[in-house]
């Protein structure tokens, strides 16, 4: 099991703490949340960046944030 912390704009879409069971991959983990697949996220796992395909082990936190645009 995984545990998802969202930060920014994502508190409203993701629960506090969310625990994921199955998740193989930083992937598998946000498809399970059901984010968009071309959403901007800022990714890391035990406060290291991290990618879609970055493997996951039991008690891994991942923590996202929203990417933060303008011009």
């Amino acid at each position: 099991m995984v545990t998802v912390e969202a930060g920014g704009s994502l508190r409203a879409q993701i629960p506090s703490k969310t625990i994921l069971s199955n998740a193989e991959t930083v992937g598998d983990a946000i498809q399970q949340l059901r984010l968009p697949a071309d959403v901007a996220l800022i990714i890391m796992v035990n406060g290291r960046i991290a990618h879609w395909t970055t493997r996951l082990n039991d008690g891994d936190v991942i923590q996202l944030l929203p990417t933060i645009g303008g011009g």
